[in-house]
C-alpha cells in the first residue's frame, strides 16, 4: 500500500480548525515532520495500527510558533516518509485563531477583515490611528474607497472618496493604517474647507468597516493581539485606580532596624464605562491575549509599524456579558507592567510654570 493522506486538507484553516492528519500505509512505521515557514518544529516516528497513523493536535504547535514570532499567517507543511522510501508532503495555510470560530476560514476571509468588530469610534485627534487587516490567498488588487459622512454649512452629506487601488503582491495578511488626519484631509480636498467629519466607512473589495468620529478623547488606550493575532487598539472610557504594594523584611543590626528584600509592585485597576454587547465580547479577546500593551499617547504608534508601547500583564479581570436589551455591560480588570519596578510618569516642563509670584494662600 502506498503512503497516502486519508484526511481531507483544505487550502486554508484557522489554527483552531487544523484537523488531526491520518496517514495510511502498510509499512511498520512512518516518520512525520511539521515544517512551519521553512522551519522544522516537530518530528516523530509513528507506528501505524490497522494500517493508519494519526498525528494529533498540530494546532497547538502552530499556535505556539505564531505567538513566538508574532505571526498572524503562516505556511505549514506536514512531511511523511517510510523506510520503503515513500515520501509525501501536505501543505496548507494557517491563520492564527485560538478561539473556535463559528465559520471556516475560506468562508470568512473573502469578505471580512480579521476582527470581530463591525464598527469603532475614532477620536478627533491629529495622530489618531487604527489598523485593519485582511487575508488574501493570492496576489490581488482591491478597490479601496471611503464613504464619508460630513457636515458643511449646517448640511449633512455623504459621498465616496476613491483611493489608490490596494495591491497585495503575495499570499498572506496585509495591514492597512486608518488615520483620522489623512482621511479628514482627503475629505477637505474633495469637498472644500470648513467640513466636519462625522463618520466614514472603509471599503476594500467585499470588506467593509465603519468608523464614527467623536470629540471625546479616551481615558485609556491599549494595543493587543486579537483572536486572529492582529494588533488592535482598544479605546476605553474608564476610571483607573493605582494600587501600590510593598513587600519587605526588617533586620536589626547593632540596635538599628533596616529594611531588606524590598519589593515594590504597582497595579492599575480599571473600571470601564458601559459597553455594548459587541464591545464586551471583543474585550474578552484582550483579557486572554498573549500580547497586550499600554499606549500612553498616540505618538507611541509609529508610521511604519506599531511602535514599542510598554508590554503589560492583565493579572485579573471580571467580564460578565449579558445579552439584555435594557442594560449595558461593564468590565473590570487589573494590569501591571511586565517590569517589576513601578512606572514613574514625568511630564514635560510647561513654559512659564514658575513665573508666577508665590502666594501662601490657596485660591
Amino acid at each position: 500500500m502506498a503512503l497516502s493522506v486519508s484526511t481531507y486538507i483544505a487550502p486554508c484553516y484557522f489554527s483552531a480548525h487544523v484537523p488531526d492528519i491520518t496517514f495510511s500505509t502498510d509499512e511498520q512505521c512512518v516518520d512525520v515532520a511539521l515544517v512551519i515557514d521553512g522551519d522544522k518544529v516537530f518530528s516523530e516516528t509513528f507506528y501505524p495500527y490497522g494500517g493508519r497513523a494519526t498525528v494529533r493536535d498540530l494546532r497547538s504547535l502552530i499556535e505556539t510558533h505564531c505567538e513566538k514570532w508574532h505571526n498572524v499567517y503562516t505556511q505549514v507543511a506536514v512531511e511523511a516518509s517510510t523506510p520503503g522510501t515513500q515520501r509525501i508532503k501536505t501543505e496548507f495555510a494557517v491563520i492564527y485563531c485560538t478561539f473556535i470560530p463559528s465559520v471556516y476560514a475560506d468562508k470568512f476571509v473573502d469578505n471580512h477583515f480579521l476582527t470581530t468588530r463591525t464598527a469603532k469610534i475614532l477620536p478627533r485627534h491629529e495622530l489618531a490611528v487604527d489598523y485593519l487587516y485582511l487575508y488574501t490567498d493570492a496576489p490581488a488588487t482591491f478597490r479601496w474607497r471611503f464613504l464619508v459622512t460630513y457636515t458643511k454649512d449646517g448640511v449633512t452629506r455623504s459621498s465616496y472618496i476613491d483611493n489608490t487601488p490596494l495591491s497585495v503582491e503575495h499570499r498572506g495578511v496585509c495591514a492597512i493604517a486608518i488615520r483620522y488626519a489623512e482621511i479628514r484631509n482627503k475629505a477637505s480636498l474633495r469637498f472644500g474647507n470648513g467640513i466636519r467629519l462625522l463618520s466614514f466607512a472603509v471599503e476594500v473589495g467585499e470588506r467593509s468597516f465603519m468608523y464614527f468620529v467623536q470629540d471625546h478623547q479616551p481615558k485609556a488606550m491599549f494595543l493587543f493581539a486579537n483572536a486572529f493575532g492582529c494588533m488592535e487598539m482598544a479605546l476605553l472610557d474608564c476610571e483607573t485606580t493605582d494600587k501600590v504594594t510593598t513587600k519587605r523584611s526588617v533586620a536589626v543590626i547593632n540596635g538599628r532596624s533596616k529594611f531588606y528584600n524590598r519589593e515594590h509592585t504597582k497595579e492599575y485597576e480599571v473600571q470601564s464605562a458601559p459597553l455594548t454587547d459587541e464591545q464586551s465580547r471583543w474585550l474578552e479577546q484582550m483579557f486572554t491575549s498573549y500580547n497586550v500593551r499600554h499606549v500612553k499617547d498616540y505618538s507611541e504608534i509609529e508610521d511604519d509599524d506599531l511602535g514599542n508601547p510598554e508590554e503589560i500583564l492583565i493579572t485579573d479581570f471580571t467580564c460578565e456579558i449579558c445579552d439584555s436589551d435594557t442594560e449595558l455591560n461593564t468590565v473590570k480588570f487589573t494590569w501591571q507592567y511586565v517590569f517589576n519596578r513601578p512606572y514613574l510618569a514625568l511630564g514635560k516642563p510647561s513654559l512659564g510654570a514658575f513665573s508666577q509670584q508665590f502666594s501662601k494662600s490657596f485660591d
